[in-house]
């Protein structure tokens, strides 16, 4: 999980970063909507990290990466999203 979440992490900072220096958004209209899609992304990220650390417990496996994955999850949630009153339009 946690290299899932490392790659969306990459892939949501590249995207974010292209779109407000080219200011030529691709897929969403304005940085405003990236920012509100930002913490339903990284929720989803956040439930499917807090089920592999339950996995991991069943387990017996090291915690450490399930956790890891869970503070990523939460930063794609919030950057994006308290980045919204910067946003110039």
């Amino acid at each position: 999980m946690l290299g899932f979440t490392v790659g969306i992490f990459a892939f949501w900072s590249i995207w974010g970063l292209v779109e407000m220096l080219t200011q030529h958004f691709f897929l969403f209209y304005s940085f405003r909507s990236f920012g509100l899609i930002s913490p339903v992304v990284g929720l989803l990220c956040l439930v499917l990290s807090v089920s592999s650390l339950l996995r991991a417990k069943q387990l017996g496996a090291p915690k450490r990466y399930a956790l890891a994955a869970i503070v990523l999850s939460l930063a794609i949630a919030v950057v994006a999203f308290v980045a919204l009153p910067f946003d110039p339009s």
